[in-house]
């Protein structure tokens, strides 16, 4: 092995790593919905003395901007002395001075100290980035997409990395919900290494449920979706619940069930470790033994969620119908009661393709729009009624 030998410095400091989380559960989420976001982040890092020298006025700060630039929460936290081979945490609270707008916002935790400046040489490691994305309509614990340049770092789990798991398989992520908001469906990132002609069923548990090794109590159940090619060239699958399911502030996994016809089709999810998660944030499922265990870090298992204005109550808004289903791409959504309605047409990724205001039975043409699952939404004043279409 080649060896070299180098003249350790005298004042060195090392950030190891920065964390931002919303919630204050530990859980870091690269993309949060605008609806789940609290008052007040958890913020803060790590960094360590590298140098020979013990370090005086030691400055840790985090500072958050948004895409322009422009910082919209900090925090700073002080150490009188930094010991020579001594490691340090900061961990504060920052309050941004408003509910933060969708869009991509950048962390960066800078260490100094009276002996080492921006202007040291061994300046250079002081620094550590951390990014998340403020959404609409997605929740993911993984950041695959949004890390910094330089900072990602994924890998893949599927059917074929444990023995016996080939089908039946199943993958969890952990999502804490902090205001009731409805969950239409999930996305999954797959690995280039899936082969088409598996299939897969997506479901939302209770963690009591998951952490007893009881996966066959899901709150909501996808149908058997069969995993096809274009879902491997795309990276991505898209599965829509047949009705969407109302999640109240509480702690909820999003699985996915896999299938590989013993392992001729073996199904492989992206697994994000470019930032550590706590232990029970990723889980896998084995049939063999019928455990859950904690594996993976952050598996890009995605909620797809929407506004939940209505949605509870979708059931008492009576005498709707939508037809044909399927339908080449005109569908009629007829009403029985004359009365002031609005229809809204929303994709896969829950956003809205179609908006009017009617009052009674409206044509809409959704031919412009690729063919896949579409879910109608006719709402009142006073509920809603949401059906799901297929569009060939």
């Amino acid at each position: 092995d080649d060896v070299r030998v180098v003249e350790q410095p005298a004042n060195d400091l090392v950030t190891d790593y920065a964390f931002i989380s919303h919630n204050g559960t530990g859980d870091e989420y690269g993309r949060i919905p605008q609806s789940q976001l609290l008052s007040d982040f958890s913020v803060g890092g790590g960094f360590y003395n590298f140098g020979y020298t013990d370090q005086n006025n030691c400055v840790a700060s985090l500072d958050v901007v948004d895409a322009s630039s422009t910082s919209v929460m900090s925090a700073t936290a002080n150490f009188a002395v930094a010991m020579s081979d001594s490691t340090y945490e900061m961990n504060e609270v920052a309050t941004p001075s408003g509910v933060l707008p969708l869009g991509l916002y950048e962390g960066t935790l800078i260490v100094s100290s009276d002996e080492e400046t921006s202007a040291a040489g061994t300046f250079d490691n002081n620094t550590y980035l951390r990014n998340f994305e403020v959404t609409a309509d997605k929740y993911s614990i993984d950041g695959i997409g949004v890390h910094p340049t330089g900072y990602e770092n994924v890998t893949s789990i599927g059917t074929q990395s444990f023995a016996d798991a080939a089908d039946g398989f199943m993958m969890f992520t952990y999502y804490d919900i902090s205001q009731e908001v409805a969950i239409m469906g999930l996305e999954i990132l797959l690995s280039s290494s899936t082969v088409a002609g598996g299939t897969i069923i997506c479901s939302i548990h209770d963690t009591v449920d998951v952490n007893a090794d009881d996966v066959n109590l899901p709150l909501e159940q996808s149908d058997v979706i069969d995993v096809l090619q274009s879902h491997v060239d795309a990276g991505m699958i898209t599965v829509m619940f047949d009705e969407p399911f109302v999640a109240d502030p509480n702690g909820y996994f999003a699985g996915v069930e896999m299938f590989s016809n013993s392992n001729q089709n073996d199904i492989r999810i992206m697994d994000d470790l470019s930032v550590i998660q706590p232990t029970g944030s990723s889980l896998i499922y084995t049939p063999d033994d019928e455990t859950v265990y904690s594996n993976g870090n952050a598996a890009a298992i995605r909620l797809i969620t929407a506004d939940n204005v209505g949605i509870r109550s979708y059931e008492s808004l009576s005498g709707i119908s939508v037809y044909p289903n399927p339908t080449e791409g005109i569908i009629t959504v007829d009403m029985q009661v004359v009365a002031t309605y609005t229809v809204e047409v929303m994709n896969v990724l829950g956003e809205v393709v179609y908006s009017s205001n009617v009052s009674s039975k409206t044509i809409v043409n959704l031919q412009q729009y690729d063919p896949g699952v579409y879910m109608v939404r006719v709402s009142s004043d006073e509920a809603s009624y949401t059906e799901r279409i297929i569009v060939k």
